[in-house]
């Protein structure tokens, strides 16, 4: 039996759903990221009763967020990564005060292929 086995990039991006003035973003703001990379992909899946915390600290001061994370699974190419890489630019000025990550990597990995690098692309 012969299995075909595709590689994707998996895409996370992590949504405050809080200001930095610790009021709600509209729900119309956050549902506009999932209407986008349903267009975009065809899908994408979250765990809405699981929010991410987000912690960081600057200034000595930490603070946690509370976060919603969507999932992408994109086909392997160039245009999927240079397609979220300008989304999370326009999220930055367009849609969202701020956007906390975004994620890469291939997936499923051969027990002969070395471990996946991940990468993160800079905190906003």
């Amino acid at each position: 039996m012969t299995y075909a086995i595709s590689f994707k990039y998996r895409f996370e991006l992590l949504i405050p759903l809080f200001d930095n003035e610790k009021q709600p973003f509209e729900p119309d703001k956050i549902l506009s990221v999932r209407n986008r990379l349903l267009s975009r992909f065809g899908g994408c899946r979250t765990e809405p009763f699981n929010p991410h915390i987000g912690s960081w600290t600057e200034a000595e001061q930490t603070y946690h967020d509370p976060l919603l994370m969507y999932t992408v699974d994109a086909p392997r190419e160039d245009a999927s990564l240079d397609w979220f890489i300008e989304y999370k630019e326009r999220l930055k000025t367009e849609i969202l005060a701020s956007l906390a990550m975004h994620q890469f990597f291939r997936f499923p990995r051969s027990p002969f292929e070395p471990k996946p690098h991940h990468h993160a692309l800079h905190n906003v």
